[in-house]
């Protein structure tokens, strides 16, 4: 005997309804422990098309607005921070992403992303040694990190020595051996991919 077709219909959506309210109370649960989901507005999203299109002076301007009106994200924040550096605005740059590493909530991944960056700050603005510190500060709090510089090392380690001899023959040169300078080039390029 087969059941009327009214009656699996009517099965399948009770089935199907339930099925929603079940994973709905399982998300609920999921999230209940995890971090807030920050809003982002339009500002924030046209920043990224300016971003995405080489127009980093367009979205520092999108960017300033979406963190005074729309979003407190550490994201936001860390892609201000390294625009203003790309664009020559180093001292800003220090101080959006020292701010930032001040905030008490941030995600371990957030914190280490803003040490890096703020590394990247002081280099640019000359500060060697207090580069140096902020990227140890950095090795110390990744180990996943600090083990795939170790793996990475002793692949790059000879090609380093490759190019201190092709920089040496090209400086004895006088710097004027094009095809020498052509191959340390290479060589340069082939470690940073």
């Amino acid at each position: 005997m087969t059941a009327p077709p009214w009656l699996l219909f009517g099965v399948a959506v009770a089935l199907l309804a339930a099925g929603v309210l079940v994973g709905d109370r399982i998300g609920r649960r999921r999230s209940a422990g995890a971090a807030p989901q920050r809003r982002v507005g339009p500002h924030y999203g046209a920043a990224l098309a300016h971003v995405a299109c080489g127009e980093p002076a367009a979205a520092i301007r999108q960017l300033g607005v979406a963190l005074r009106e729309e979003t407190d994200a550490a994201e936001a924040h860390l892609l201000f921070g390294d625009l203003l550096r790309e664009t020559g605005q180093t001292e800003r740059a220090i101080e959006v992403h020292k701010s930032l590493l001040h905030r008490p909530d941030l995600a371990a991944w957030q914190r280490t992303a803003g040490l890096y960056s703020l590394a990247l700050d002081f280099k640019q603005a000359g500060l060697v040694d207090r580069a140096e510190r902020t990227i140890r500060e950095v090795l110390e709090r990744d180990p996943a990190l600090r083990r795939s510089i170790a793996l990475r090392n002793p692949y790059i380690d000879p090609m380093s020595l490759v190019q201190i001899d092709f920089l040496r023959r090209w400086r004895a040169t006088g710097r004027e051996d094009e095809a020498l300078f052509r191959v340390l080039a290479t060589t340069v390029r082939g470690i940073a991919r």
